[in-house]
């Protein structure tokens, strides 16, 4: 008896093409979204800032996600760009005030990684083909200096992510018919990289170039259409963020600071050639050595390919052109302002995107073999070793970082997959050679280790550090009234990044041998959590203070998320600022990272002359009538002499003294007040009606550098 076909085994059939079509058009996708999974199932620590390398910026910005208002009005202009790049700190605090910060965390970061590696993938399958882009993007997923810039909290991931949507958003705007949707996905995508990091603007010609000539060579498009669409993206994204961050700080001009900063290098370039060199002089620049090769073979393989199509030519030049203006921009930076910017990765790492599309390039010229959904498992399988053998063999770790291993391995790697490329065809030994290529590298990057959840134990430390000060003394909850200390002895590992979220910190080791620099920057009554292994703490911090402040310990709080039994503690202490006669007192009263000379913040209203600005000190009752002298650096407004005060309840007068000019200080306002002004008050305060600036700046006030109180002779 034969069967007979019934509509519901026709429809049946038809889902099943519909699902085998599907698959056939999608498996590249699913099989890349798949990598990243397996391989944070396997060793999650690339998708969390790292023990090594750990930047005080990447933590930074890590406290901009949790506390971005307070960043915004606690900072001020010249420096603090953190503030500025709103494209990338704005995400970060949405996902960090919906979700726990674990798993904001992971969402950022997978988002950052799958926007980077997708475009990239999307511009390379537009030029070169789904086998070529398919086999670059799997190396892509699986290089760790790529791993690194997409799983920390430093702006070079993200703008690396943004830069190669720009860059998609282009290359769509030449092959699809509503090209003017793209030119506006791509301007706004050029806005949001620009924000993220100003350095990005060198780059955004290429882009301009790039898809000049694809237009010209396509689509001829009118170019004054198309810089119209653009210009609507990227003004549409400017005039979102600056109206988010004047709701958030009041300030619109979202690159004011960065722009600030950038005027300086000149004066700071001695001060920035020693951090830059004391912090990456250290480590290998092993994320110089993916570029040199892919050039070199790029010179060999391209010269060799004769039977090219012209279409396939003029993508290659083109992204041969890119790479070589890549390159040649980062040697003008080098030469141009003598700073070493190749050694530094989180610039550096701005060639990832030319890099890993002249690599497609190759691959499509190399006319490797075609890739079935088995051989992409294979080679995926092949990646994931690098996660998996850290793991496994504990030694291997420390393998890593010995360079007599790391060299001559690496160089065997590039072996396997310059033959592979030129002359073996193979796909499998192009990804085995860049596999072990990248495993090299990962000793210096923090990407993996063995303890599998090393970095992810860091972070989640961090965490419950910050809930417990929370906790036991809320007033820190406030990031500009923060001072957190640790002890670097102990507490290194987690005790850094706590700090460097709380901005008002520092290794106690530096304050031990600095404790007079803590009188510019401390509160005359200033609360500080120590973080110690230290029961005696208290003790102490008195002794290497003494003199200077006065401490009391007013609590103490287990850690217990980090340290079960109990040896780590958070101790909360109060320093009390013993002011004294005779002596310059700086009148600021701020965290330990801040300037010494920063704005003086307006304090309550007292009746008489002090309406504007109060000055507050911790006298001892003086044994005769005094002097108080200001020394000014400059003023930037009408400043009347004599300049009526407040001293506590008695009225004086600053008189604009003769005095010549010494040091930093142009000018000196004297006022001579009697004994009885200072009579057993705790504080002193003097009050004045005329705004105070930061020195060295264009603020408007008195710009006041030290007050200093005389006891006159008897």
């Amino acid at each position: 008896m034969f069967h007979t076909s019934t509509t519901s085994d026709r429809v049946n059939f038809d889902k099943m093409m519909g699902v085998n079509l599907w698959f056939s058009r999608h498996w590249h996708v699913l099989l890349l979204l798949v990598q990243p999974l397996l391989m944070t199932l396997i060793n999650p620590n690339w998708l969390y800032n790292p023990p090594v390398l750990n930047t005080f910026d990447t933590w930074v910005y890590n406290s901009v996600f949790r506390y971005l208002p307070d960043f915004a009005t606690a900072q001020h202009v010249d420096f603090f760009y953190f503030m500025d790049r709103l494209s990338w700190v704005l995400p970060g605090y949405i996902l960090y005030h919906l979700f726990s910060p674990e798993i904001a965390n992971a969402l950022l970061h997978f988002g950052v990684y799958a926007l980077a590696l997708f475009s990239i993938y999307g511009i390379s399958k537009q030029l070169f083909g789904q086998d070529a882009a398919f086999l670059m993007a799997i190396c892509l997923g699986g290089y760790t200096w790529f791993l690194r810039a997409v799983g920390h909290d430093y702006v070079d991931g993200v703008g690396i992510a943004y830069y190669s949507v720009a860059l998609w958003f282009a290359t769509q705007a030449v092959y699809q018919y509503r090209y003017k949707l793209y030119l506006m996905g791509c301007g706004a995508f050029l806005a949001l990289t620009l924000v993220t990091q100003l350095l990005w603007v060198v780059f955004i010609p290429l882009i301009a170039l790039y898809y000049l000539i694809l237009n010209h060579h396509h689509a001829r498009r009118p170019l004054v259409i198309n810089m119209a669409w653009v210009s609507f993206g990227v003004i549409g994204v400017l005039v979102v963020l600056m109206l988010a961050s004047w709701v958030i700080s009041g300030e619109w001009n979202i690159f004011i600071n960065s722009v600030a900063l950038i005027t300086k290098i000149g004066s700071l370039h001695d001060l920035l050639l020693g951090g830059l060199i004391g912090i990456y002089g250290k480590i290998p620049a092993t994320w110089l050595v993916l570029p040199c090769v892919i050039a070199i073979l790029a010179a060999i393989q391209l010269t060799r390919s004769k039977n090219l199509t012209p279409t396939l030519r003029l993508h290659i030049r083109l992204i041969v052109g890119g790479f070589c203006l890549t390159i040649g921009i980062f040697i003008g930076f080098q030469i141009m302002s003598s700073l070493p910017y190749l050694i530094v990765y989180v610039y550096t790492s701005m060639m990832i995107p030319a890099t890993f599309l002249l690599l497609a390039a190759l691959i499509a010229t190399a006319e490797m073999k075609a890739i079935t959904p088995v051989s992409a498992l294979m080679l995926i399988a092949i990646i994931l070793i690098q996660p998996f053998i850290i793991i496994l063999i504990e030694p291997f770790e420390t393998f890593l970082l010995n360079p007599n291993i790391v060299w001559p391995v690496t160089a065997v790697a590039l072996l396997i997959l310059s033959l592979s490329l030129t002359l073996r065809k193979q796909p499998l030994g192009l990804v085995s050679g860049f596999t072990i290529m990248s495993m090299m590298f990962g000793g210096s990057n923090g990407v993996f280790y063995h303890d599998r959840l090393k970095n992810y134990t860091i972070f989640t430390s961090v965490n419950h550090t910050i809930e417990a000060i929370t906790r036991h003394h809320p007033s820190l909850d406030d990031f500009s009234e923060a001072m957190v200390w640790y002890e670097a002895t102990t507490f290194l590992t987690y005790g850094a990044p706590v700090i460097y979220i709380y901005w008002g910190g520092s290794n106690w080791g530096y304050v031990q041998t600095h404790p007079t620099d803590l009188r510019l920057v401390a509160d005359i009554t200033q609360d500080v959590v120590m973080l110690s292994d230290n029961p005696a703490i208290d003790k102490r911090v008195q002794f290497v203070l003494d003199g200077q402040f006065s401490v009391t310990l007013l609590r103490n709080f287990a850690l217990p998320n980090i340290d079960p039994t109990g040896r780590y503690r958070g101790y909360v202490l109060r320093l009390l600022r013993l002011d004294t006669y005779n002596q310059p007192i700086f009148p600021t009263g701020y965290n330990v990272f801040k300037s010494r000379y920063d704005y003086v913040e307006p304090g309550p209203a007292i009746t008489g002359p002090g309406t504007d600005v109060v000055f507050q000190f911790r006298l001892p009752t003086p044994n005769s009538d005094f002097t108080v002298a200001m020394c000014v650096v400059d003023m930037t407004v009408p400043v009347p002499n004599p300049l009526p005060a407040l001293l506590n309840d008695t009225p004086i007068e600053f008189v604009l003294s003769d005095s010549e000019e010494t040091g930093a200080c142009r000018f000196y306002y004297m006022a001579d007040v009697p004994q009885t002004a200072i009579s057993n008050q705790d504080i002193t305060k003097i009050a004045m009606n005329i705004p105070v600036g930061k020195v060295n700046s264009s603020s408007q006030g008195l710009h006041i550098a030290s007050i200093m109180f005389s006891e006159n002779a008897p």
